[in-house]
């Protein structure tokens, strides 16, 4: 994970615990990209601030990670962001998260954690054999953003210890 990544993570951590509220801190500043120049870009560093959300869990005999499909209305895109519950990560469980849509020209875009991050890129896929991540720097987790004009899906793919896949989950909106 890159510096500005691990920051934004920070600063988003620090986000969550102070406003009791689960979206990417954002810049000071306005947002600085709109719909399909949103895509491939990081909603923290782009001051993309969320504006509503859906979600869904990912269960095994219990609730084991969440992912949400943040929309910014500021910047019209879309970001999927989740974390584990604490016992699957003190298990050592870790997940993949995709987010994904058809843009307003009818193109498809997708972006994944981890992997390519902050690219500018709409076609931001998780190269095969990729690791997952498992919280090593810190949580929560979220894309790079794509063009909210459509249907946009946050998906998440959880994996055991072992790195068996466990189940998934999407949350659309």
């Amino acid at each position: 994970m890159n510096r500005l990544r691990k920051a934004s993570l920070l600063i988003a951590t620090a986000a969550v615990a102070l406003a009791g509220v689960i979206v990417p801190a954002a810049t000071a500043s306005a947002a600085s990209c709109s719909g399909l120049s949103c895509a491939g870009h990081d909603p923290a560093v782009y001051g993309c601030i969320s504006t509503s959300s859906t979600s869904s869990a990912v269960t095994s005999g219990a609730d084991v990670a969440t992912i949400v499909n943040y929309f910014s209305s500021g910047c019209d895109a879309n970001w999927g962001y989740a974390y584990l519950n604490a016992a699957a990560e003190q298990a050592g469980w870790s997940l993949e998260i995709q987010t994904y849509t058809h843009d307003r020209n009818d193109n498809y875009e997708i972006s994944c954690f981890p992997g390519p991050n902050n690219t500018g890129s709409p076609d931001e896929w998780c190269p095969s054999g990729y690791p997952t991540y498992n919280g090593s720097n810190g949580w929560p987790a979220w894309s790079d953003m794509v063009d909210g004009a459509n249907k946009v899906y946050a998906e998440i793919f959880v994996y055991d210890g072992n790195g068996k896949y466990v189940n998934y989950a999407i949350a659309a909106q």
